[in-house]
């Protein structure tokens, strides 16, 4: 077995064209161990998305009196964003 090394997806993808027989690759991922910090920075995240993904006031209230609408990638990101907080607690692949 090789281990991945950056910069080498052009070098094996020639070195399996290359080859006189059929060849598979595969992938294995080792577990990350989920630290505070990570944990922190992405409820912040998410936080900030919940925040977007809602109407909210007008910026410019003198010159267009409406509120501002929802961040529609805020409105779709949110979701997936929460789940990965809740779901990465100790370790992640």
């Amino acid at each position: 077995m090789t281990p991945w090394r950056p910069g080498a997806g052009p070098v094996l993808g020639r070195t399996l064209a290359a080859l006189d027989f059929r060849a598979a690759l595969s992938v294995g991922l080792a577990p990350y161990r989920i630290g505070p910090g990570l944990r922190h920075h992405l409820a912040g995240r998410s936080g900030l998305l919940a925040m977007l993904a809602v109407p909210g006031p007008s910026l410019t209230h003198s010159v267009f009196g409406g509120p501002q609408p929802p961040d529609q990638f805020a409105v779709h990101a949110h979701p997936l964003l929460a789940d990965a907080v809740g779901r990465y607690t100790d370790r992640a692949f």
